[in-house]
């Protein structure tokens, strides 16, 4: 009878493969729907974007079934693309869920 030595084992990651795929199941089941946005919170989006003049803002977004935020500037608003760029991140509206301005006291930031 041969000896295998010494073998550690790793549970549900002995195999590369094994990992690939449970790491891309936990990600798929992670998905959730994109939430509804009701039309004053659209107005509100609108609002700021209309008005904005170079403060710090939050945007939070969808995207592949999750949701992030984008903390910063918006460095360009392009109305013909319908996008914003907040740092290096490209935003396209239809993926904007909420947009706020950063205040600190009572001054906007």
């Amino acid at each position: 009878m041969k000896d295998r030595g010494m073998m550690k084992w790793a549970a549900y990651k002995s195999l590369d493969r094994q990992s690939d795929f449970i790491a891309k199941t936990l990600y798929e089941q992670g998905k959730k729907e994109k939430p509804l946005i009701s039309e004053e919170r659209a107005e509100k989006i609108d609002a700021l974007l209309r008005s904005y003049q170079n403060e710090e803002v939050i945007a939070t977004y969808y995207e592949d079934g999750y949701i992030y935020e984008a903390e910063g500037t918006i460095d360009v608003i392009d109305h013909y693309k319908k996008e914003i760029f907040v740092g290096e991140r490209e935003i396209p509206f239809s993926r904007l869920i909420d947009i706020e301005a950063l205040e600190i006291g009572n001054m906007l930031f």
